[in-house]
């Protein structure tokens, strides 16, 4: 096996990995939404910018309010206001799409 097939091998056994890591934190995320909602009769909404939050250990989305592009910024604190049972299904078809290209165009050239 040679140097490419072997990374090839490699970013595949990552992206499986990511790809379930990613499936198991977004059925706890709407698991937690439904069971919340099934005993108090109220939505939880939960933004993406909490896992952000989370993720870094503080306010992330304190960075964008420090931004002097007014317009970038109302457009970055939108997509992190949106529902994160919708939006990591996106950013992991992203995330992954863009991983495959990669990996498909170094394969081709090397």
């Amino acid at each position: 096996m040679d140097s490419t097939a072997k990374k090839t091998k490699l970013v595949e056994i990552v992206l499986l990995l990511y790809g379930w890591g990613a499936s198991i934190w977004f059925f706890m995320v709407l698991g937690y939404q439904c069971v919340t909602w099934l005993r108090t009769g109220a939505w939880v909404p939960l933004p993406l910018s909490r896992a952000f939050d989370f993720m870094t250990g503080g306010s992330f989305i304190d960075v964008f309010f420090r931004m002097e592009w007014v317009g970038l910024r109302e457009v970055i604190l939108w997509i992190l206001n949106l529902p994160m049972s919708v939006m990591l299904p996106v950013l992991v078809f992203f995330l992954v799409g863009a991983i495959c290209s990669w990996v498909e165009n170094s394969a081709k050239k090397g």
